[in-house]
């Protein structure tokens, strides 16, 4: 601000402008009014004295600008500055001109000379000076920016134009108004507007209040001009002296500052691998995959474990603590229990880092009891040197899986296997028998097929064994009889066919041992009618029954046996012959019978005595 001692020493406007040219100013705007008090005198007194400059902390531009008064040739003095950091010392040559310096570094842009205004014809008084021109204060405007910079704003402009009377007398109320506005497209808040006026000037009033005083120094906070929008400050000012009356404003925008730093996190992921259904009493293996998904190092990473009430760890989570996770990164974490009951529930884990929040996940686990069920099926009896067919069925009618499964078949020595449905382990001696299964799901069935054939007589059993790395063993007993008996046939048939009466037809007896056994003292007695007679030289005739009997001590397995005899019809008609067979080892009997038709052509016969002759 300039002080009532500077102004008498600008006598002329080139002096002033002399001194202008000294220094330079971007940003805080300063204004002072010189408002003429109204006496019987309209001259001012000039008042010598020394130029001291304030001492500031930025820039100081001092600008005088001429226009036209309302009245007369009045002109008006706006001055503007801003403190410069390092004040420049002003000196005056004898007739009390300032002597123009060479302008001072300070890191500001000059303005140019075309810059000032022109010179205001001098008067003979000092008329009420009014402001008609606005001046801007600039503030900071948002900037795009990356991540880490600093940005400061800096395209909001505020103006300020300060309305007053042209004159006014000595201890009488003045009305001063200041509005500011806001130039930019942006709001401007909290703007700070600083008035200071002159000694002999009496504070009445001011709307709004100010918010601080200091001696003759008002502060008062605008909280918010919108864009293009205006705000007032009415001072009510009462004259003590006939003096010139000053008021200098400044208005201070706020040198808004924005830093945008990235802000990262870590974010952990959690996510369980491993078997859904475990089987009672076996240990199992589950994998925890912490995942840093977020964008920062997740650092001191804790684990906890929350098991159900049927599964029991078998070993402490290492690493418990995790040192760090990159972003992206993925650390993999062993977890073992041992199922010690059935049941249903969740395995609960969760994740903690000094930087980031807990996380949880949960795991339904079942734990379920493997049913295996071993059925077998093969014949019960079962001749020597005959085939037999032999079936196992192996079931899992659990919820789990039954793995490494085993069949193992132990063959006695009174069977030989033939055929299989599936490849199996044999021994070298063919007496075991094994197949393996890597897996039996639920519900599943696998059954297994085996020829064999008698081979000794007697029970034959066969001993099944099922294990696996879920189930107690299985076994199973499978027994068969092996018999040995003789199946013996009897049959009769008649070569000649049809015969006249008084011809001879042959017989013939057939016996075959169909069974497994020998069949002893075996014995055959064939009976004819009585109008068939049996050969007197036939062997075992019995003359009185009309009968033959044919007898073989043994006849082996497989083998048959043929008995001939003959007969003559002696009557016509269809005749019947009839078997019957019988062993010392059975008392059963077979019976087989034949007939034979005889007939008389009533031709007359020949005696088979004669010695027939034909004609020639």
């Amino acid at each position: 601000m300039i002080d009532k001692e500077y102004i008498p020493y600008f006598r002329t406007v080139k002096e002033v402008g002399a001194f202008v040219m000294q220094v330079t100013s971007k940003f805080v705007v300063m204004l002072v009014f010189i408002i003429g008090v109204s006496s019987q005198s309209r001259t001012v007194e000039a008042q010598r004295g020394s130029f001291q400059p304030r001492t500031a902390s930025t820039s100081r531009v001092i600008k005088l600008q001429n226009a036209q008064a309302n009245q007369g040739d009045a002109s008006q003095i706006v001055v503007s500055r801003q403190a410069l950091a390092n004040p420049t010392q002003i000196q005056f040559d004898q007739t009390g001109s300032p002597i123009p310096q060479p302008p001072r570094a300070t890191g500001l842009p000059q303005r140019k000379s075309n810059q000032l205004l022109q010179p205001m014809a001098p008067t003979r008084s000092v008329p009420v000076v009014r402001s008609n021109q606005k001046q801007r204060n600039s503030a900071p405007a948002k900037i795009k920016s990356s991540t880490g910079e600093t940005v400061t704003i800096q395209n909001q402009l505020v103006s300020t134009e300060i309305r007053s009377p042209e004159t006014v007398n000595v201890n009488q109320s003045a009305a001063l108004q200041i509005k500011l506005k806001n130039l930019s497209s942006e709001v401007v808040e909290n703007v700070k507007l600083i008035a200071e006026i002159s000694e002999h000037a009496k504070f009445l009033s001011a709307n709004p209040s100010p918010s601080k005083v200091e001696g003759r120094t008002y502060e008062f906070i605008i909280p918010r001009i919108g864009n293009e929008q205006s705000q007032e400050v009415i001072l009510n000012l009462v004259p003590t002296k006939k003096a010139p009356l000053k008021i200098g404003t400044q208005v201070v925008l706020e040198n808004v500052q924005q830093t945008i730093v990235g802000v990262k996190q870590p974010e952990l992921s959690l996510e369980i691998v491993g078997p859904e259904q475990i089987t009672a009493g076996k240990s199992q293996k589950h994998q925890l995959q912490i995942t840093n998904v977020g964008d920062a190092i997740a650092t001191g990473v804790q684990i906890e474990t929350n098991y159900p009430a049927y599964l029991r760890p078998t070993q402490a989570i290492n690493p418990s603590t995790i040192s760090s996770i990159r972003p992206g990164g993925s650390v993999k974490v062993a977890i073992e229990s041992l199922a010690i009951a059935p049941g249903k529930g969740k395995l609960e884990i969760s994740a903690t880092a000094s930087n980031a929040k807990q996380q949880k996940t949960t795991f339904e686990i079942g734990v379920y009891e493997p049913e295996l069920h071993l059925s077998a099926a093969g014949p019960k009896i079962n001749f020597l040197q005959r085939g037999g067919i032999y079936s196992i069925d192996v079931e899992n009618t659990g919820e789990v899986d039954i793995t490494n499964l085993s069949v193992m078949v132990s063959v006695p020595s009174g069977l030989k296997v033939t055929t299989i449905s599936r490849p199996a382990q044999i021994e070298a001696d063919q007496s075991v028998l094994t197949w393996n299964f890597d897996k039996l799901p639920p519900n599943s069935m696998e059954q297994i097929q085996l020829k064999a054939i008698a081979s000794q007589e007697g029970q034959q059993i066969c001993n099944i064994l099922v294990i696996s790395d879920d189930t107690v063993k299985k076994e199973f007993r499978l027994a068969t009889q092996v018999i040995t008996r003789a199946d013996l046939n009897v049959g009769i048939k008649n070569q000649s066919g049809p015969v006249q009466v008084g011809s001879k037809a042959e017989f013939l007896v057939e016996i075959e041992n169909n069974g497994s056994r020998a069949a002893n003292d075996v014995e055959v007695n064939v009976v004819l009618p009585g109008s068939l007679v049996v050969a007197k030289d036939t062997p075992n005739f019995n003359k009185s029954n009309n009968s033959i009997t044919f007898t073989d001590p043994t006849i082996a397995p497989g083998q048959k046996k043929v008995f001939r005899f003959s007969a003559v019809g002696e009557s016509q008609g269809d005749h019947i012959v009839r078997s019957t067979l019988q062993t010392s080892g059975s008392a059963k009997k077979l019976i087989a019978e034949k007939s034979i038709f005889v007939y008389d052509s009533d031709e007359t016969r020949v005696s088979e005595a004669l010695n027939p002759v034909l004609v020639r």
